[in-house]
């Protein structure tokens, strides 16, 4: 249970209170400050289901606040237009995906991703946010991926790289050189400033968002931690109705 400030508690002591107030039979009468103090002692004893209950409020409360807080960065996020993005840019479902190229889950939702973007409606465009947070061979693939778009390869150098594990450099670069890139150039333009501020900037959204791990996607104004097929569905479907 997380733990709560001296605000949160006193909050709580306040909720407490008005439930006893309610909840007493007594006649209305002035208390001491002593009184009262044992007043709500002796009724939080006898009732504990009132705290219980007055923290799952708080933390629902807390909960949605940090949705919304995530939400409300939407807006920056779609603003990064040098972000690699796939789907016509005036398609009505934008999906925002926040990645590592060694994270397990995003693996698996490349092909879904990819399905949606291939999609016969030709209605989602995917927004893709490099966040390298597992470890360094992650941050050379984000380098990697972001430099493949100057050749116009992102999209291959992308999926490929999701459908190995274990990435080394070396495997990184054999991949590059299968998917038809010039390594050379490759190598060169990810040591290139614009790539690693590109990083940087990414890490900086996700922060504002609220994004603590991988994969994390934004459907419209909705956003969802992990990936569950259906759910993200259920998302695009919602996003369509709403456009």
């Amino acid at each position: 249970m997380t733990s709560l400030t001296l605000l949160s508690r006193a909050a709580l002591i306040g909720l407490a209170l008005t439930a006893a107030a309610s909840c007493s039979a007594e006649p209305a009468k002035v208390r001491s400050d002593e009184e009262l103090k044992q007043f709500v002692h002796d009724y939080l004893m006898e009732n504990p289901e009132v705290i219980i209950e007055a923290v799952q409020v708080y933390q629902q409360r807390q909960l949605e606040e940090e949705e919304k807080a995530k939400l409300a960065a939407l807006p920056d996020i779609l603003a990064e237009a040098d972000m690699p993005a796939l789907g016509p840019k005036d398609a009505p479902v934008t999906i925002v995906e926040f990645f590592d190229y060694n994270c397990g889950f995003c693996k698996k939702a490349t092909s879904w991703v990819i399905s949606e973007l291939d999609n016969d409606r030709q209605d989602v465009r995917v927004i893709f946010v490099d966040l390298p947070i597992l470890s360094p061979s992650s941050v050379v693939a984000a380098k990697a991926s972001l430099a493949a778009e100057k050749q116009g390869k992102y999209r291959e150098l992308h999926t490929a790289m999701m459908r190995v594990s274990g990435l080394t450099e070396d495997k990184i670069f054999q991949i590059a050189a299968k998917e038809g890139l010039d390594v050379a150039k490759l190598k060169k333009d990810m040591a290139a400033d614009d790539i690693e501020k590109q990083l940087d900037r990414n890490i900086t959204l996700a922060r504002q968002a609220g994004v603590e791990a991988t994969p994390g996607f934004f459907v419209g104004n909705q956003f969802y931690s992990g990936f569950n097929q259906p759910l993200l569905e259920d998302m695009i479907k919602k996003a369509r109705k709403e456009s």
